[in-house]
């Protein structure tokens, strides 16, 4: 950190506040003399905008673009990078997410348990300080009732606040920062990647434990699993497990196919690591091997697809291999970072699974048969598998066509 920075133990920031105001042409460099002969007499130049000093800096993490969600939503997840550039604790007290385009309010306003329970500070939760030189991410989720009221651009109104009795540095500041274009490109339709049904959408857009993990890949933060989800499969009892708990084989979704969505060609594939056993995750997990045996596709235009935790030697493709609609990649396992059997699957912006950025998509065609109440993605009714996982009814089946489903919504695949 620059000690002459704001709240730094040095002098005050020169040119700031102490820049003298200029009295006549007499000092001014030619460049200005020749700007200011070019004005109209009567004429002066527009007033430029008063520099502010901004405490905390704040930046996207990706180009925000929206999914068109399985209950009529279309949501923009995206992140904001947020650091404080002082040497002094800063409390972020209110976000104000702002469309430049209308002034009707702010689109979405976080403040106080909103705002703590969405900011990504390690080591801390709950809180709404930034620390002298620390950084957080902070998801943030908008929602629209329809593609066309989507924003063009976005900028942030962030209200910080300190104890005071720095130099230069206000102790509260309402800084515009983070100006972003929206991605409004119409999302992929892809095939469903499974067959059958009682398939739950766990861990799906917005708030899971896939939105979480922003990672630190490669010299830069990388959320590949944005829009992740984890397919599991239950009993037609709504159990997630039948007989012994502790075999793979006991759970439905186990040995499924993994079916290609699209035409494209397969850049990589993992094969060769061991099954885990359900209810522990297996030691010695790095991020080469995180996603287990798994496939990945490039279905053009700049994304690709993961497929994540396939049993060992059910692959079927090999890079280069150019694959159709529907056609079987791998059968679903529990190898890798997994202690239960699932196909992860998420779309991506590069072929890495990790350091790259998660793209939204959208299903050609399934129906909402229920949803799951889980508080926690399944992680807990994992633990108790022979028991019925409670699945809140939906009035007759509910046909969605180009949507990505919502978290925990039980879905059949239609052919």
């Amino acid at each position: 950190m620059l000690r002459s920075g704001p709240g730094g133990e040095d002098r005050p920031i020169a040119g700031v506040r102490h820049a003298p105001a200029v009295a006549s042409r007499q000092g001014l460099p030619p460049l200005a003399l020749l700007c200011a002969g070019l004005l109209p007499a009567g004429v002066t130049a527009p007033a430029r905008a008063e520099d502010q000093l901004t405490p905390v800096l704040a930046s996207v993490l990706a180009t925000p673009a929206a999914a068109p969600m399985g209950d009529g939503r279309w949501v923009l997840p995206y992140e904001l990078v947020l650091t404080n550039v002082t040497a002094v604790p800063q409390t972020l007290e209110s976000l104000q997410v702002l469309d430049p385009a209308r002034s009707a309010g702010p689109l979405l306003t976080l403040s106080g348990a909103a705002l703590s329970g969405n900011l990504q500070l390690p080591g801390a939760h709950g809180t709404t300080v930034l620390g002298p030189g620390q950084s957080a991410v902070l998801l943030i989720n908008a929602s629209f009732g329809s593609r066309e009221a989507l924003p063009q651009r976005l900028i942030h109104r962030l209200t910080v606040s300190n104890a005071g009795g720095v130099p230069d540095l206000p102790r509260r500041s309402d800084e515009e920062v983070a100006p972003a274009v929206v991605d409004r490109r119409e999302p992929v339709v892809l095939a469903a990647p499974l067959r059958g049904d009682r398939w739950v959408a766990a861990a799906s857009c917005c708030n899971s434990y896939h939105r979480r993990s922003v990672l630190p890949v490669n010299g830069a933060r990388h959320l590949a699993q944005r829009f992740a989800i984890d397919w599991i499969q239950l009993e037609p009892g709504n159990q997630l497990a039948k007989g012994d708990p502790s075999l793979n084989s006991s759970y439905p979704q186990f040995g499924r196919e993994a079916l290609a969505v699209a035409e494209a060609t397969v850049v990589h594939v993992q094969d060769g690591l061991p099954e885990g056993r359900p209810g522990t995750f297996a030691p010695g997990v790095t991020a080469a091997n995180a996603d287990g045996n798994s496939v990945v596709l490039d279905l053009g235009a700049g994304r690709f697809a993961l497929y994540a935790h396939l049993q060992p030697g059910s692959l079927r493709v090999k890079v280069g291999d150019r694959v159709r609609r529907g056609q079987v990649l791998g059968l679903v396992g529990n190898s890798g970072n997994s202690d239960a059997a699932h196909l992860h699957f998420h779309v991506m912006d590069g072929p890495s699974p990790l350091a790259s950025n998660g793209l939204p998509y959208g299903i050609d065609r399934f129906e909402v048969t229920g949803r799951a109440v889980s508080s926690t993605d399944l992680d807990a009714e994992l633990r108790t598998p022979l028991k019925p996982v409670p699945v809140l009814p939906v009035p007759g089946p509910s046909l969605r066509r180009n949507q990505l489903p919502t978290d925990l919504q039980v879905v059949r695949f239609l052919p």
